[in-house]
């Protein structure tokens, strides 16, 4: 009994440490030739819940939880990375840009599409005209502003309105 005693004593000893050694802290900075990048997604490979975006500079802090070592960084307009982590945990890491093909995908009210693939009108509308619209709400901003694009708001009980998008196509 007592050998059952020290053997369960022996383990609950040597649990937690097996335990953390498991999960490693990978932090950097990501950056291309202008300088940092916020708002790059870093992944782990094999694990596609466990994720972290950059800060407004660039920096990053990721805690592993598979085995595979891996980060997968990827951002708009720039070539995807899958980089090694490093034994210090610490990755300073500078993307490059992919201009192939931007031009050529479409953003919808209910998705993406190619260009050459849509057969509806696209119409677009730059952040300088919208800044100059004198409301909070980005919805009225774009009303009038937008062919085939209106706004309206239904009752739907007596305590809420609703917004309905209504775009012509």
């Amino acid at each position: 009994m007592r050998k059952i005693i020290l053997l369960f004593q022996i383990l609950m000893i040597l649990l937690p440490a097996v335990s953390f050694a498991q999960s490693r802290t990978v932090t950097g900075t990501v950056r291309d030739i202008t300088g940092v990048l916020p708002g790059v997604s870093i992944i782990e490979k094999g694990v596609p819940n466990n994720g972290a975006i950059t800060d407004q500079g660039g920096k990053f802090r990721l805690v592993l939880k598979g085995q595979s070592n891996t980060i997968i960084v990827r951002f708009i307009g720039y070539i995807p990375r899958e980089l090694r982590v490093s034994e210090s945990g610490r990755m300073d890491i500078i993307l490059q840009t992919n201009t192939n093909g931007l031009d050529e995908v479409a953003v919808v009210a209910y998705g993406t599409k190619k260009r050459i693939t849509n057969t509806g009108a696209v119409s677009s509308i730059s952040a300088s005209e919208i800044r100059t619209v004198p409301t909070a709400n980005v919805q009225n901003a774009l009303t009038g502003k937008l062919p085939g694009f209106f706004r309206s708001r239904v009752r739907a009980s007596r305590v809420r309105m609703l917004p309905i998008f209504i775009s012509a196509g």
